[in-house]
């Protein structure tokens, strides 16, 4: 017997209206007439014996979940394409050129596809595990239902977010506080139209009084659905270290990952959903306060003016975080900044000093010391065939010349060499 049908029906009768129409909305749903008797009966138990249900067992919540999966098949494959993109996107990430990751169009075009893929298939999970009737359940039924509802749901996934990006601003405490009051606002979304702030509201005013129970819930059925993912994981390490990172054992492994990771998906939202109804059916009906919308908008504002100031921070400071990246790896050749030039009148005056001394550069430091005057630190070494001049700013930074190679980082003093070494060499 489906709970959300029994639930259906206690709302309907508690709203006042006689069983007949009761019975001629069920029936309108795709159910049987025996079915509606035997559901109406327990209906009418529940509210006739009032009692708060004990919510399900974290064990309950995973069997239930990996025999509904065991069912749902179209669902796996469903959710496994985003996240089978996401692995390749990865993938292909990791390998790209520093300089071309932000900047690749086939990449970002995948990465763009792979979210609208995730979103798209979200809803369709969603819609499919929450239906009432076997018509709804069909993907076809829940591609129709999507094409309404995706963005409202994705505004209430959005709001979710930043509410709990807002709480952990504060901490992992008060993130982890919002993240479990909010928990059920897309089940709220779906199957009771309440949308943006009013489905988070309703979420948190569900869990209130049993924030401590519905987290020892979540939290047990994260703990078993992390135990398969974990033995795959070993699994895949082992065959990694007897076979080697191969690409195809990377991707192969990836692959495999994801489609239990997309098993798992689907018993979330079951699990997740069955608890909500759960919550749902033994809930004190109330609204929500008018402070706690007040600290969820302001929990939101502050998520967003945050987003703002990092991305101008970014934005502001790009020229400076290039240049302590650059400073983190010292011990490479100069290309990409003034370096080369600045030091090449260095050579074209050690070229001219030789030429006009028969070919020796002894006594070259000396106009050369005249050319790096402001640069910091200078030092020189001169000989007949070769000459070397360091110079080390306020940073500790040191660049180097000599008559043989290009401008170098060099972080070690060259004392009384006559060309530019690095470390190692």
């Amino acid at each position: 017997m489906s709970p959300e049908l029994i639930i259906a029906i206690k709302e309907r009768v508690v709203a006042g209206q006689p069983k007949e129409e009761i019975e001629k909305a069920v029936l309108a749903m795709g159910h049987s007439t025996e079915v509606f008797a035997a559901a109406y009966t327990l209906a009418e138990h529940d509210l006739t014996n009032p009692s708060k249900a004990e919510l399900p067992r974290a064990r309950t919540l995973f069997k239930n979940a990996w025999e509904f999966a065991q069912t749902r098949f179209d669902l796996i494959a469903l959710l496994f394409i985003p996240l089978a993109l996401e692995s390749l996107s990865t993938f292909w990430f990791e390998r790209l050129p520093e300089t071309e990751r932000f900047v690749n169009v086939p990449f970002l075009g995948l990465s763009i596809l792979t979210g609208i893929a995730y979103i798209v298939t979200l809803t369709l999970a969603l819609r499919a595990v929450t239906a009432n009737t076997e018509e709804e359940k069909t993907l076809p039924h829940a591609a129709r239902w999507m094409t309404r509802h995706v963005l409202p749901l994705l505004w209430v996934l959005v709001l979710s977010g930043l509410l709990i990006f807002g709480g952990l601003l504060f901490f992992i405490i008060p993130g982890l506080i919002v993240a479990i009051s909010v928990t059920f606002a897309q089940y709220i979304y779906v199957s009771e139209d309440k949308r943006g702030m009013a489905a988070l509201l309703a979420s948190r005013a569900l869990v209130a009084g049993r924030w401590f129970k519905v987290f020892r819930k979540i939290f047990g059925f994260v703990i078993l659905t992390f135990i398969p993912l974990f033995l795959i994981g070993i699994l895949y390490g082992i065959v990694s270290e007897i076979v080697g990172e191969t690409i195809p054992v990377t991707i192969g492994g990836e692959l495999i990952i994801q489609a239990v990771s997309a098993v798992m998906s689907v018993m979330s939202i079951h699990a997740m959903y069955h608890l909500y109804l759960a919550l749902r059916e033994s809930r004190e009906d109330g609204a929500p306060s008018a402070s706690a919308r007040m600290r969820y908008l302001a929990l939101i504002g502050i998520s967003v003016a945050s987003i703002v100031a990092i991305v101008v921070l970014a934005t502001l400071f790009r020229e400076k975080l290039d240049w302590f990246e650059e400073m983190a790896t010292p011990i490479e050749t100069i290309e990409r900044t003034g370096a080369p030039t600045f030091f090449s009148q260095f050579d074209e005056t050690a070229v001219q000093f030789a030429g006009e001394r028969n070919g020796s550069y002894v006594g070259v430091c000396e106009p050369l010391r005249a050319l790096a005057e402001g640069e910091g630190e200078v030092v020189c070494n001169d000989s007949e065939t070769a000459w070397a001049l360091q110079t080390t700013d306020s940073f500790g930074t040191s660049f180097c010349a000599d008559s043989t190679s290009p401008a170098k980082a060099i972080p070690a003093p060259i004392e009384n060499r006559t060309s530019c070494i690095s470390v190692g060499e």
